[in-house]
């Protein structure tokens, strides 16, 4: 399916969990990223876009100049017709459950700039080998996303300074951000995916209000001086990070889902009340309607 500018897009529906938007590296396609979604998620939908820029070998998302910089304008002029994109992606699946972003390299720039520009979009990100997409001081969206950034010690297609730099500007637009780095190099690997786990299993054990971030298993870079994890989350406690229960102004409501038929709060802000009459958002329903 081609979608705005040319970006090609395929689209499959999960069950109905999650739904993951992939956005592949330099001279990639759209497939690129499947496999490790399906390993890290299984059974979730799945939006995999292809980068509009023809390369050598694939595709991107942006130009990059012959010394690896790129041009900020660019990369702002690119995040609509990508938002548009995931948007329609979304509204064939559904918008099932909440919708996590996978950037790899150049798609790392760029779902870093959407989730600064159009953070109404997904429910948190993965950005891997990211740097920043932009120089400018990033808007503060009022959006607390969990983020993770994760960099290669060993990549030598980044400074030491993007990954964190990245994370910085995300946690200024309100990101509730985990930065990590590996002993590895620019390429995705097993230890990648299993930061992705465990960050999955940490955001959901912080939403429900009950642990803070797990223990890292896999292979983490060490510092030279010290031999301490190079794990920088930067808010400094993981229990800030934690979406709150119900507070003590909870109102009672028949069907409410939280303790003593109370609305909850609900980790993608919207109201969790129930009701088991399906609703179809048409005009009538609506009783201040003229």
């Amino acid at each position: 399916m081609t979608a705005p500018l040319g970006i090609t897009l395929s689209v499959a529906a999960g069950n109905g969990d999650s739904t993951w938007i992939l956005l592949h590296g330099s001279d990639g396609r759209e497939t690129d990223l499947l496999p490790i979604v399906d390993r890290v998620r299984p059974g979730c939908g799945r939006i995999a876009l292809r980068g509009a820029v023809r390369t050598e070998l694939g595709y991107a998302f942006f130009d990059r100049r012959p010394d690896r910089t790129f041009d900020d304008d660019e990369v702002a002029a690119r995040v609509d017709p990508l938002a548009e994109a995931i948007d329609l992606g979304l509204r064939i699946t559904r918008r099932a459950g909440r919708v996590t972003i996978l950037g790899f390299s150049n798609g790392a720039v760029m779902a870093a700039a959407l989730l600064e520009r159009r953070p109404d979009l997904f429910t948190g990100g993965v950005l891997l080998r990211p740097q920043p997409p932009f120089r400018t001081e990033p808007p503060r969206s009022g959006a607390v996303l969990p983020v993770l950034v994760v960099d290669g010690r060993a990549d030598e297609r980044r400074s030491r300074e993007d990954g964190a730099r990245t994370a910085e500007r995300l946690r200024q637009a309100g990101a509730v951000v985990e930065h990590l780095t590996l002993a590895v190099g620019h390429s995705i690997t097993a230890d990648d995916e299993q930061a992705i786990r465990d960050w999955l299993d940490g955001t959901s054990e912080r939403t429900r209000g009950t642990s803070p971030v797990p223990q890292r298993r896999m292979n983490a870079s060490t510092d030279d001086r010290e031999g301490a994890a190079m794990s920088d989350t930067s808010n400094s406690n993981p229990e800030d990070a934690a979406v709150p229960t119900n507070d003590e102004d909870g109102t009672a409501k028949s069907g409410g889902l939280g303790d003593d038929a109370t609305i909850p709060n609900h980790p993608d802000g919207v109201a969790a009340g129930f009701s088991e009459t399906d609703s179809h958002f048409n005009p009538e329903e609506d009783p201040e309607h003229d």
